[in-house]
């Protein structure tokens, strides 16, 4: 429905009788492609968010009884969090830089593949957009961290060592 609208809306903008009206029509398509990268965006945003949440959730499901085992020997809530988190932050870390590098190189690939006839897309490097993307997804992975670990202080530690 949302699309249909948005359709509508830029279809209804776009007349190519003058020259002025060419420029409009060129505007309200790349007012167009931009709505569907936003929207694209944010589902793809939603998809990493379910799936990043029950990864982690998997993971720290399966370490509760090393956790458990931890916290009856004396050690506290944050260093039972700290030893959870360091084996995520080193793929995460492994995945932002691979994802990156990838990324770098197929790109210039995508962007010549899919720029239309009559527009050309930037393809120049620019470390700063890198950078920018790169910090991105490492507060994203941060944040949906910190709401699922969340669940750590929910173990029962007798219970996590005498089931099976």
């Amino acid at each position: 429905m949302l699309c249909r609208n948005v359709v509508s809306a830029c279809s209804d903008k776009i007349r190519l009788d003058t020259p002025d009206s060419i420029y409009d029509g060129t505007a309200s398509i790349s007012f167009m492609y931009s709505l569907v990268i936003l929207l694209l965006t944010l589902i793809g945003a939603l998809l990493a968010f379910i799936i990043l949440t029950n990864l982690i959730s998997i993971y720290l499901t399966k370490k509760k009884k090393e956790v458990a085992v931890m916290r009856i020997n004396g050690f506290t809530l944050y260093q039972c969090m700290r030893y959870l988190s360091q084996e995520i932050v080193i793929v995460t870390l492994i995945g932002l830089l691979s994802g990156t590098l990838t990324g770098m190189l197929v790109s210039p690939l995508v962007c010549h593949m899919v720029q239309p006839v009559d527009g050309r897309f930037l393809d120049a490097f620019n470390p700063r957009a890198w950078l920018f993307a790169f910090l991105i997804e490492a507060l994203f992975v941060t944040s949906v961290s910190l709401i699922t670990f969340r669940q750590v202080n929910k173990f029962n530690m007798l219970e996590d060592i005498i089931d099976p």
